[in-house]
């Protein structure tokens, strides 16, 4: 019947192999249970394999409660919401799929639903390729490609948890991965981030992020965004390329730890600290090549820079404080900039310059104006 579920499992083992399902009709206005869709699994362990299958008006597949479902090499495509939805404790593992063409998003893990993803291609949905949203949500996504997606190809928010690895996320209409709202989490490892439409990955109001072994590059604006009070991003041995603005940008009260990164190539800034109560640690980075300051500290932000080579930076030099913020710089080689290796510019801007090699930057090692303070010792400096 039209608008009516095709599957609804109730018992303990199921498992439907091969078969193309299409539901039609359905009021296309509801959501959650009450939401028209092909496949349900509210108790009971369904399997699907090789299947094929699409709900007009609603979504794909939908798993809550005590259901479990497991789905393999299956299509689903061109559902009016979404391709899976897993919630109030559902559970689903999805492998070696198509989640694609989908009216609202690939998929929804929320209110406590519960997935692993592995091996699928998530692509051109509406909104995010997979949204991940509210507390006890989790999601583990492995070794997927999501990609032209109309949003984000990652969506992590109210305190829902994510962990990522060995995905490529590319070519999403905002960012790649965005991760929103307190307590919201999310850990990246060796995965590729490239090619999306606003930033590699967006962290802010409160929400955290961890990355580790992955390439973050040729992003519309910023690789690394970081903003708001109590959002702090961690990011350890990535490479952050050819983004279109800023290799890392920090602002409105949040906090960065970079530990051996290559930040190269970014059209701005390698590295940008903005606001009071912001914060930046650098430390083992290669910041090279960026088109203006290698790292630039203002409007009373804070950082601590140690043990970075900051090498051949373009415009305005290797390290710039300026507007009342205030920076360690220590254990650096600062070699090869343009302008000057360290400028400290501005009343209240205050630069501890310690331990340094400061050399062959085009006008001057170390350069203070308009009030700028800098506390100098022991530092190497030629040309």
């Amino acid at each position: 019947m039209s608008g009516e579920t095709i599957i609804a499992c109730a018992s303990p083992t199921v498992t439907v192999s091969g078969l193309r399902i299409l539901q039609t009709g359905g009021d296309g206005s509801k959501r959650g249970r009450n939401s028209a869709r092909c496949v349900e699994v509210f108790q009971g362990d369904l399997t699907l394999e090789r299947c094929s299958v699409q709900s007009q008006a609603g979504s794909g597949v939908i798993v809550a409660d005590s259901g479990v479902a497991t789905l393999r090499e299956c299509t689903f495509r061109g559902c009016g919401k979404c391709g899976l939805l897993v919630f109030d404790g559902g559970s689903l593992n999805c492998s070696d799929s198509v989640v694609s063409g989908n009216g609202l998003y690939g998929m929804v893990v929320q209110n406590g639903g519960s997935s692993v993803v592995e091996g699928n291609r998530f692509g051109g949905n509406k909104h995010a390729g997979i949204l991940v949203h509210g507390k006890n949500s989790v999601c583990s996504i492995r070794a997927n490609d999501i990609s032209t997606n109309g949003e984000m190809g990652v969506g992590v928010q109210s305190g829902a948890e994510v962990r990522l690895e060995r995905n490529r996320i590319t070519g999403n209409m905002h960012a790649g991965l965005f991760v929103d709202g307190e307590g919201s989490k999310a850990s990246v490892k060796d995965s590729e981030l490239q090619e999306n439409g606003v930033r590699g990955i967006g962290v802010q109001s409160g929400a955290e992020v961890h990355v580790q072994g992955s390439r973050v590059s040729n992003n519309t604006q910023e690789g690394l965004f970081v903003s708001g009070t109590r959002s702090r991003a961690t990011m350890q041995d990535n490479d952050l390329m050819s983004n279109g603005t800023k290799g890392v940008g920090v602002q409105s009260s949040a906090n960065a730890v970079l530990i051996s990164n290559r930040i190269v190539k970014n059209l701005e800034e390698g590295v940008f600290v903005s606001d009071g109560g912001s914060q930046a640690t650098i430390r083992d980075c290669n910041i090279i090549e960026n088109g203006m300051k290698g790292v630039g500290v203002q409007s009373s932000g804070q950082a601590d820079i140690d043990g970075n080579l900051i090498h051949k930076n373009h415009r305005e030099g290797g390290v710039g404080i300026q507007d009342g913020a205030d920076v360690a710089v220590e254990g650096n080689r600062i070699t090869g900039n343009q302008y000057v290796g360290v400028h400290v510019y501005g009343n209240r801007s205050r630069g501890i310059v310690r331990e340094n090699d400061i050399r062959d930057n085009s006008l001057a090692a170390v350069v203070t104006e308009n009030g700028g303070i800098v506390q100098s010792a022991d530092n190497r400096i030629d040309g």
